[in-house]
């Protein structure tokens, strides 16, 4: 009899820890195992670059089902920290890695930096540091992270590192979208680039922790998802030198209930949507699907991709993609032949079908 009643605690404890399998809604592409695939980008139609938080940086062919390894910086790779966003660009006949990460600090703590490499096949990667943020905290978390290539420009988030009042103050990076140039220098006519004692690389600021990010060529318009804390998760519209307003306005509360401020202030930029309760969103595309344009949102807490239908920055309608939950999704791709990629906080690159 004990031995039935171990087999059968030991099949009850398999199936809970079991990763959820993929449903009629999404093909798994590749698996690492377990792991945060915190981000990924296509190299060409058949080859993905991928980070995962844990530090590692590999190319994975989808095709043939191999996986390279790549040399990528060494990362703080504690709580929320580690290797983070992926970005291919291509300039003048030449393949450029960007790469996010969480960075320790000689004088302590850790803060968001950027890097890029060459990519050459067969080659080792020679890493260049190109921006690190003035925003370090002894608090491995809200490290924002996601880039955006905008012509000419690049788009950075950076999280407020767990100190909220900072993401009102505009002499640090704590809570901002900053816009730089490829090589990580301030972009040029930045909001606050005559005002003294400001940051010339801030955009916008006022931000928690933004960790999805999408751009409409068409519209010209730039989306950015950020976490609230109990509830308040937001996308915003993002324009130049404005505030969004956290901490001073938001619509969630504090993790043990109590308010943080009011939801409405004079001068303070409202969410083009906002969730209560929080569905944690952790990355977005664009897609463009005449005659609607679809946000697609990551959802960590509703393990499902949201489809948001938006038209000149406002929002038309939503709705889930998924029929049941699937794994935390913790990032999104449009792939080249327009189909949904995402990857999986269980190690996972996927397909939407």
């Amino acid at each position: 009899m004990r031995y039935f009643k171990n087999l059968l605690l030991a099949i009850v404890s398999l199936l809970v820890t079991l990763p959820a399998l993929a449903g009629p809604d999404a093909k798994e592409l590749f698996s690492f195992g377990s792991g945060v695939v915190w981000g990924f980008d296509f190299i060409d139609s058949e080859q993905l670059l991928v980070s995962r938080r844990s530090g590692e940086l590999d190319i994975v062919n989808l095709k043939t089902q191999q996986q390279q390894s790549l040399k990528a910086p060494t990362v703080h790779a504690k709580g929320q920290g580690g290797l983070l966003d992926v970005k291919v660009h291509r300039d003048q006949g030449k393949t450029f890695f960007y790469v996010t990460y969480s960075k320790k600090l000689p004088e302590g703590g850790s803060t968001t930096a950027l890097a890029k490499a060459q990519y050459q096949p067969g080659q080792a990667l020679q890493w260049q540091e190109l921006f690190v943020a003035k925003a370090a905290s002894t608090a491995s978390r809200h490290y924002g992270s996601r880039l955006q290539f905008v012509d000419d420009y690049l788009f950075m988030t950076v999280g407020d590192r767990g100190k909220r009042k900072k993401a009102q103050e505009i002499n640090g990076h704590f809570g901002k979208v900053l816009r730089l140039k490829h090589d990580g220098s301030p972009a040029d006519n930045n909001p606050f680039a005559d005002t003294p004692d400001a940051l010339p690389e801030i955009w916008s600021y006022g931000h928690r922790n933004p960790q999805g990010i999408a751009y409409d060529t068409e519209q010209q318009i730039l989306y950015v998802a950020e976490f609230g804390p109990r509830g308040g998760d937001e996308v915003n519209v993002v324009e130049a030198g404005k505030n969004y307003g956290w901490p001073t306005i938001t619509h969630g509360k504090n993790y043990s209930g109590t308010d943080i401020g009011p939801s409405h202030q004079d001068g303070l930029e409202q969410p083009m949507v906002y969730w209560d309760p929080s569905i944690s969103p952790s990355g977005m595309a664009l897609q463009l699907n005449k005659p609607s344009r679809r946000l697609l949102l990551s959802s960590l807490t509703d393990r499902d991709i949201k489809a948001l239908v938006v038209d000149n920055g406002k929002l038309e309608s939503q709705r889930s993609l998924f029929k049941e939950p699937l794994d935390r999704v913790r990032h999104i791709v449009i792939a080249p032949d327009g189909m949904i990629y995402f990857s999986t906080d269980t190690g996972k690159l996927m397909v939407y079908q």
